[in-house]
């Protein structure tokens, strides 16, 4: 064990050699004052009070302030994600179904949206006749008027009998 001095308060602090480098206070609260005091140069206020003044300005440095939103962000993917239950969300704000602040939308429903050409209502639920939610091509789409009808799908499909035929 070595003894160190702590950059704040003074008091002599013990600690292990390989530790010496980076044991500088000897509590928290040192630390906090002790930094909390330190001031940066007046030169260095200075080049950063003139950096923030320049246009377009960003806290990152990267990209000017709107640059990087929507469709123009480097991570912009068509507005499509994953949802954790695993189906397939557009971004659509202004959609009629977006609201509460979700603007995404079930990418099934968008495209039985499409094919039926209106809205659905919220009581009415898309079933994937493959139970693959990645696969929204129309074909494999059955628009459920219930969820007791979604349930009777799921029954059929569990039972492995194609008695009912798929259609909007």
């Amino acid at each position: 064990m070595i003894t160190l001095i702590c950059k704040c308060c003074g008091i002599s602090i013990l600690t292990f050699p390989s530790r010496q480098d980076r044991k500088k206070y000897c509590s928290k609260k040192c630390q906090y004052l002790y930094r909390k005091g330190s001031k940066s140069s007046l030169e260095t206020r200075k080049k950063q009070s003139e950096a923030t003044k320049k246009e377009g300005y960003s806290n990152t440095g990267r990209f000017k302030k709107g640059q990087n939103v929507g469709v123009n962000h480097p991570n912009w993917k068509n507005g499509t994600t994953i949802s954790q239950n695993k189906y397939v969300m557009m971004y659509s704000p202004l959609h009629p179904s977006s609201k509460n602040g979700n603007k995404h939308i079930k990418r099934s429903r968008l495209t039985v949206e499409k094919h039926i050409g209106r809205y659905l209502r919220s009581s009415e639920i898309v079933h994937h006749i493959d139970c693959d939610t990645f696969n929204d091509s129309p074909e494999n789409l059955y628009l459920c008027n219930s969820i007791k009808e979604h349930k009777w799908a799921h029954k059929q499909i569990n039972l492995k009998s194609n008695i009912i035929k798929y259609q909007f």
